[in-house]
Formats: C-alpha cells, structure tokens, sequence
C-alpha cells in the first residue's frame, strides 16, 4: 500500500504541476493577444481613424496615414522608394503603373515638400497635392 499511495502522491503533484505550467501559457498567450489588441487601438485611435473610416475624404486618409508614418514617409521620399510611400500614393489614386513616376516626382520635389524640420504632415500633403495637381497624368 505505502508504494500505492506513494506514486497516486507523485502523480498528483505532475498534474497539479502540469496544470500550473498550462495556466501559464493560456495566460501569457491571452496577454500576447491583449497587448496586440491595444496596439492595434493605440494605432486606429492615434490616426483618429480616418484611414479605415469609410467616410473619410483621400485627403484626410492620406493626412491620417501621413501623420501616423511621418519619420518613414521622410526616409522614403527622400530616397524615392519604399512601401510606405506606395501605400501613400495608393491612398491619393496614383494608378500602379505610374508609382515610379510619383517616387520619382517626391524624390525630386524632396526639398520642397520638406523645407523644414518643422514641417508638418498636412503642410507635406499640401505640397504633394500641389505637385500632383501639376502633374495630373499620375492619378489619372
């Protein structure tokens, strides 16, 4: 009986131990899920919204989404490329046929559209619309 009783001991502290360790990864993943949650919110509620508003007009989509990737729209304008700034042109209509053209366009008019560190992102995407105004071919 001593051996009996012995392992039902040890095998209830496996499974108590086992069902410890389980809580703990449901809790960690549940916290993972949580986190990421909040990030997504922290993301929608810094840009207000507009980029996923359907109400929205491209213009303040495009300033949403300018404002909430500011820093990487700068780096790639100024080297005229990047997935940020084809997510931006995708948002102002320039057609996928002339996205070279319009990193070109940014490239080029980098100064312009950035004539300061102070400059902020609707002040770039009046610029921009400037520019794409005289350029009208790219959003066509």
């Amino acid at each position: 009986m001593t051996c009996c009783r012995a392992f039902s001991i040890w095998m209830g502290i496996l499974g108590l131990a086992w069902l410890l360790t389980s809580c703990a990864v449901i809790n960690t993943a549940t916290e993972s899920i949580e986190n990421t949650s909040d990030a997504t919110s922290e993301v929608t509620s810094t840009t207000g919204g507009a980029i996923a508003d359907k109400n929205a007009t491209p213009r303040e989509k495009a300033i949403a989404f300018a404002d909430a990737n500011f820093d990487r729209l700068r780096a790639e304008m100024a080297v005229g490329n990047g997935e940020h700034l084809s997510s931006l042109g995708f948002i102002l209509g320039v057609s996928d046929e002339h996205q070279q053209a319009f990193f070109a366009l940014t490239k080029n008019r980098f100064a312009s559209l950035f004539d300061s560190d102070q400059t902020t992102p609707e002040q770039v995407m009046t610029r921009l619309e400037l520019e794409l105004a005289a350029h009208s071919h790219l959003t066509q």
